[in-house]
This record gives C-alpha cells, structure tokens and sequence, in this order.
C-alpha cells in the first residue's frame, strides 16, 4: 500500500520548479516595489520571463510526448 507520505512526497517533487517560480517572481515583486533602481528591476523582471518561458516550453513538450504516447498506445 502506498503511503500519504509517499504520495505528498512526489506532489511536492512533481510542483517543485512550480512553487520556485511562484516564489521567484513574489520577491521580484517586493524587489520592484521597493526598489528604485530601474536596471535591477528590468534585469530581474527579464531573467525571470526568461525563466519562465523555458519552464512552461519544457512543460509544454512533455505534455506532448505524453499525448504522442497515448495516442499510439490507442492505435494499438
């Protein structure tokens, strides 16, 4: 039998690069709103669309390898 501790163990590890983008763009908000430095915000505003952009392109291409899998599963 599989325990909780288990199950909340692979939430959490499945979630991880979720819950640090959450917490990264949160301290680029308090850094912008605290900041008065322009190019700190812009470069931090910048590396994190950066970051975000790759996460969700990553994440887009597994959901697809997912779905190509399923659907030649499906043929069979």
């Amino acid at each position: 039998m599989i325990s909780l501790r288990y199950i909340l163990l692979k939430i959490i590890m499945n979630n991880k690069p979720l819950i640090l983008q959450s917490v990264l763009w949160a301290g680029a908000m308090l850094v912008v709103a605290i900041s008065e430095s322009k190019e700190l915000t812009l470069s931090l505003i910048l590396i994190l669309v950066a970051y975000s952009t790759m996460f969700f392109k990553k994440k887009l291409s597994e959901i697809e390898a997912v779905n190509e899998a399923v659907e030649s599963f499906e043929k069979k």
